[in-house]
């Protein structure tokens, strides 16, 4: 006899879409994803992208960095990331195959101004994840508050 509680699916995970490449956001919810098996799927994450003080760090599946989106206050722009040893090494650019990586083309002629639209699409998919109300167990925080009770109604008349 089927049950007549169907099966809830997880809440989405917040993700940036890059170059036709997906990086979830964060090293646990990358972690939780492979664990799970979803490597075997066709939209399977590609990496993981880590929140960093001034942009967003860029690892590869391997775990491995190999960009950082720089987020200042005025500009954006991508340079190449790596790791020596215990610490994380940054260039001053974006290296061809990183930015191949990326869907971007080094020898092109636009290619600065498509790697800094690049690096402001990154930007407002954070805004983007920033402003969503948050989703915990399937439940909608936002549409649980829509549906709350005025406060008129839950004081006592008589008080």
């Amino acid at each position: 006899m089927p049950s007549n509680h169907a099966r809830r699916s997880p809440p989405p995970t917040p993700h940036l879409s890059i170059g036709g490449k997906s990086y979830l956001i964060g090293r646990t919810a990358f972690t939780r994803a492979v664990q799970a098996g979803s490597r075997s799927l066709q939209n399977a994450p590609d990496g993981y992208a880590q929140r960093m003080k001034r942009g967003v760090r860029l690892h590869g599946a391997d775990g491995e960095p190999f960009a950082f989106v720089v987020l200042d206050r005025s500009s954006q722009w991508l340079v190449t990331a790596s790791r020596r040893g215990s610490q994380c090494w940054y260039m001053f650019a974006l290296c061809g195959a990183d930015a191949r990586r990326l869907g971007l083309d080094p020898d092109s002629e636009t290619f600065f101004r498509e790697e800094h639209e690049l690096a402001s699409d990154i930007r407002r998919q954070l805004a983007g994840i920033d402003a969503a109300p948050p989703v915990r167990a399937g439940v909608d925080i936002a549409a649980r508050a829509a549906v709350a009770v005025p406060r008129e109604l839950t004081t006592c008349a008589n008080a």
